[in-house]
């Protein structure tokens, strides 16, 4: 399975990684606020379709020298746990969709993420940032040290730039 996401030009990217179950334990890092930070950002995500999202990212200096962190904010547009979560995501600049799918493969467990309705320029940097926070979410889940993100993210903006 290739590490790496699959962009559309429609502005979606798709990752799909494999990773050790059971799928309840990939779903509590994708819903449970003390484990959602320590892979993707702090927060909190109100677990019904019509519940708000609230996501707070960390600052960490970009590739032009700036430190910012992102609030994103979105509405949950599907919750069928433990199989599958949707929501709008939004920040400053854009509103696109998160979709998160789980799907058992005998002792494994797949997830399949699609960031769509992205803006274009913005894809390369998203798709960065995913890969790095599938990254770490994978050495979460083998109970090894997490990766710096902004170390990983830097190294893979060439890779999406391309």
């Amino acid at each position: 399975m290739n590490a790496f996401g699959t962009i559309a030009n429609t502005g979606t990217i798709r990752f799909e990684r494999l990773f050790p179950g059971p799928a309840e334990r990939i779903w509590d890092y994708l819903t449970r606020p003390e484990l959602l930070a320590t892979w993707l950002a702090k927060g909190e995500i109100q677990l019904r379709v019509g519940g708000y999202v609230d996501l707070r990212f960390d600052a960490h200096k970009g590739a032009n020298g700036d430190k910012s962190g992102t609030l994103i904010s979105g509405v949950v547009t599907h919750y069928q746990p433990p199989d599958s979560l949707a929501y709008y995501w939004t920040d400053a600049s854009t509103i696109s969709n998160v979709i998160f799918e789980i799907e058992r493969r005998g002792q494994q467990v797949a997830l399949l993420l699609t960031h769509a309705k992205l803006p274009k320029p913005f894809v390369p940097t998203s798709s960065a940032s995913w890969h790095a926070r599938l990254d770490i979410l994978e050495e979460q889940l083998q109970n090894r040290p997490s990766s710096s993100f902004p170390v990983l993210y830097e190294s893979l903006v060439p890779h999406y730039e391309q």
